[in-house]
Formats: C-alpha cells, structure tokens, sequence
C-alpha cells in the first residue's frame, strides 16, 4: 500500500474529498453547538423554575376565559 502522500490522484477526486471532509467538520461543530445549547436551556429552565413547586397556585381553572379540550 502506497503512502498517502505519494498516491497521484484525479483534481475532481481530490475536490470532492475536501467537501465531504468539510461537511462532516461542519456537522461535528454543529453537533457540539447543539448540544451546548441544549444543556444552557435545561439549565436555564431549571434556575427558572427553581423552588416553584412550593409557591401557592395563584390561579385555578375558574379564571380561564376560555377552555380547551
């Protein structure tokens, strides 16, 4: 098996390769992105609703104005 830097290898083939290396550096960065989003929303949303369970309801079901099935 030849080395990889000694390999003569069509432009077109190389072009492509490049692309296909380029879209799956994208799709790993935007992964990560994606997952750090997601852990600052559950972050977020947990400080949010951060001792709420312990407050009185202020509203009930009497105070919609309109209700849904």
């Amino acid at each position: 098996m030849k080395p990889l830097k000694n390999l003569v290898v069509d432009p077109a083939i190389q072009a492509d390769t490049l692309n296909f290396l380029e879209f799956l550096l994208k799709k790993v960065i935007d992964d990560a992105c994606r997952d750090e989003e997601r852990q600052w929303f559950h972050f977020s949303l947990e400080s949010a609703l951060k001792d709420m369970e312990d407050e009185p309801l202020v509203y009930s079901e009497a105070d919609l104005k309109e209700h849904f099935q």
